[in-house]
């Protein structure tokens, strides 16, 4: 999660004294995480991130220091900044209610003091909210001289705008040129020749009033009186990771600005998640030196490709991930050749792949994923510096050859998940995944078949490989060699044996390998050498026999315990109580039987218990009377008359003979596999630094 705290605004001269607000405490970041889903079965799939892919955002003023979720933020809702910033909004007022502190012994000088300070509010509000927002439109003062000596200037000198546009007065460039004329602080005087200074405040003019700038959740300091350079917010960014919290800062808005012949111009847009509405114009094609443009997460831009981008060849980043943007990818994407980051991941794009993408062989980032576009992975193939590939959730099919690798010396992370992609992996696979420094691997819902390959170097570099969901079959070969994997998911193949080796894979976190029909057996006691396990998933794997204690004393860092669908037995031993971090315990159709152990009373962590389809005894008073639990969906077979189990505060009681209780099709989300699967961080439009399992 993303935790930004306001900074104090800069001026373009006033680089150093950075000053952060002191706050009390930060905000639980764990409250806030969400996970990334890449994949067509995650239930999170359509969710969007922020930015930089974070799910949330917490933004503090310097005013009331209040914490607001962006992403949880309706319409019409704002964020109150100081008088500098704050522009009022067209049309919108968002009543205030005032809120006094009650007291039983003045009861009724409270009442009245309460009406008739709600009065006043209510009175400053009529008078007021009119007056800001007519403050604000002052510039609007129509056919005058100042004005149009900037309409000429823009479609007759630097033939900016088409002249028809200003026929009316309701066009984003009519507004931007009256606000040049009578609202701009700077006053710059009329240009009598073209001047790229002008030209470009004017662009930026227009680019606000073209995505409704009045509406933005954060002004950003746009329209002050302030260079375009000085256009920005700083914010402190402090994100989670595994241990500690890693602080950056970030400047939203306009930056990244360079002097040349002493004129300063931007480089970068940055307008992530900022309630954009509308179509990029034309006139943005004056900012010639624009290199990032990142207006990510504004699902209310229009849905076609913008077209001013084919006149922007100097920009090098462009990120309009989740922008609601659909059609197919234009062919003019390939004049684009200086590009080495592309995100039009989380849109509806469609139809084939263009092959003028090939010709961005500079391309360093590409992000195509979650749309429903069809090509084959070799056109990447003269894109020889790239580090991450995320095409996933589309219908590109091809396969994954040796040469295919050879093309990406540099590669890091590679995502082809949830497409068409066939064929066997080459044996060298994980020895090239070494070599070219090949951290994740996610090819989970593909059509691969036949043997997983086995590495035969030693590879100290991959970290994340999610195989789940293909055809592959036969052994678990050894994969003791992939010395720093953390996360390895095998599940929904048809492979019949895992490896003893395993056990020496101790940096293992997340191992799934569920529904998969394995060779009959019991829990192997490997596993109790990977005491790192957060996250363990053995679902549909045909164990038998008792489920051994040494598991619940050895793993005590399990989160999620997935052992559900097989042919266990006997009872839970009282030892599961040590496991003080699980969040989800599912052991759900087996053939456990006895009491449940009072002892699960102290694992107050515990969010989803599933024990139905067994033959539990007795009852869960111990558990349901306990204090500190906080059990969100607990499920067992009390439901029958008399029950097999009483429980108080079971979420959902089954009979015995209902096999289809709580089955994925007439129940609740938590039997999907744990979406953990798919939480790997992206690069630059990274996504989550955790990996989360939701019920």
């Amino acid at each position: 999660s993303t935790v930004i705290h306001h900074l104090n605004m800069m001026n373009a001269d006033e680089t150093h004294g950075l000053e952060l607000q002191e706050h009390n405490q930060l905000p639980d970041v764990n409250d806030y995480k969400s996970s990334i889903g890449h994949g067509a079965n995650n239930n999170n799939s359509n969710s969007k991130p922020d930015p930089d892919g974070h799910d949330g955002i917490f933004l503090t003023n310097d005013a009331p220091q209040e914490a607001f979720m962006i992403d949880d933020m309706e319409e019409g809702d704002e964020i109150i900044q100081d008088d500098y910033h704050e522009i009022p909004r067209l049309g919108k007022y968002k009543r205030s209610q005032a809120r006094l502190p009650w007291s039983k012994s003045c009861w009724k000088l409270c009442c009245l003091l309460s009406f008739f300070t709600l009065v006043a509010v209510t009175l400053g509000l009529i008078l007021t909210n009119p007056q800001e927002e007519m403050a604000f439109w002052h510039f609007l003062q129509g056919d005058t001289d100042g004005y149009r000596a900037v309409r000429m200037y823009v479609t007759e000198i630097a033939r900016l705008t088409d002249p028809d546009i200003f026929n009316g007065q309701e066009s984003p460039q009519y507004f931007a040129a009256q606000w040049l004329a009578h609202g701009d602080g700077l006053a710059m005087p009329v240009p009598i020749e073209e001047d790229r200074q002008y030209s470009q405040r004017y662009a930026m003019a227009v680019l606000y009033f073209s995505l409704n700038g009045p509406e933005w959740n954060h002004q950003y300091n746009f329209l002050s009186a302030d260079h375009v350079c000085a256009w920005y917010q700083e914010f402190e960014i402090v994100t989670n990771g595994d241990e500690d919290l890693d602080q950056e800062f970030k400047l939203y808005g306009v930056h990244d600005c360079t002097s040349k012949d002493g004129e300063l111009t931007a480089h970068a847009i940055y307008l992530p998640s900022n309630g954009l509405k509308g179509t990029l114009p034309d006139e943005l094609q004056a900012l010639t030196k624009l290199q990032f443009l990142e207006i990510e997460s504004n699902d209310g831009l229009n849905s076609r490709f913008p077209t001013v981008l084919s006149q922007m060849p100097s920009l090098k980043h462009l990120m309009l991930q989740f922008c609601n943007i659909e059609g197919e990818i234009p062919t003019w994407i390939g004049q684009l050749t200086n590009l080495e980051s592309l995100g039009l991941g989380g849109n509806a794009l469609s139809g084939t792949l263009p092959t003028e993408l090939a010709l961005l062989t500079s391309m360093q980032i590409l992000g195509l994923d979650q749309n429903q576009l069809y090509g084959n992975i070799d056109l990447f193939s003269t894109m020889e510096g790239l580090r991450s590939i995320y095409i996933d959730s589309n219908f590109i099919t091809g396969s994954v050859t040796s040469t295919w690798m050879d093309s990406f010396p540099l590669l890091e992370e590679l995502d082809l998940s949830d497409n068409v992609i066939s064929g066997e992996l080459p044996n060298d696979f994980f020895d090239l995944s070494n070599r070219f420094n090949l951290q994740v691997v996610d090819l989970h819902g593909n059509q691969l078949v036949g043997n997983i390959p086995t590495p035969q170097i030693e590879n100290s570099v991959m970290t994340f490989l999610s195989l789940h969901e293909n055809k592959l079959e036969n052994v678990v070969p050894d994969l003791s060699k992939l010395k720093a994997l953390r996360h390895l998911d095998l599940s929904d193949n048809r492979l019949r044996r895992l490896p003893q080796n395993l056990g020496s894979m101790n940096k293992l976190e997340y191992l799934f390998t569920g529904t998969n029909t394995l060779d009959k057996g019991r829990i192997p006691l490997w596993l109790l050498e990977l005491t790192n396990m957060r996250e363990l998933s053995m679902k549909e794997n045909n164990l038998t026999g008792e489920i051994p204690a040494t598991i619940f004393t050895y793993l005590t860092k399990l989160q999620f315990l997935d052992l559900h669908l097989n042919a266990l037995r006997g009872q839970i031993p009282p030892d599961v109580s040590q496991l003080t971090d699980l969040r989800h315990l599912l052991l759900k159709m087996n053939e456990l039987n006895g009491n449940i152990p009072d002892s699960m009373k102290e694992m107050t962590n515990l969010q989803v218990l599933l024990l139905e389809q067994n033959g539990f005894s007795g009852d869960t008073n111990a558990i349901c009377k306990a204090p500190n639990m906080n059990i969100q969906a607990f499920v067992a077979d009390c439901g029958d008359d008399p029950p097999s189990i009483k429980c108080l505060c079971c979420t959902t009681c089954c009979s015995v003979a209902d096999a289809l209780c709580n089955t994925f099709e007439f129940n609740w989300k938590a039997n999907l596999d744990p979406v953990s699967h798919y939480g790997y961080r992206r690069q630059r439009y990274s996504y989550d630094t955790e990996m989360t399992i939701v019920p």
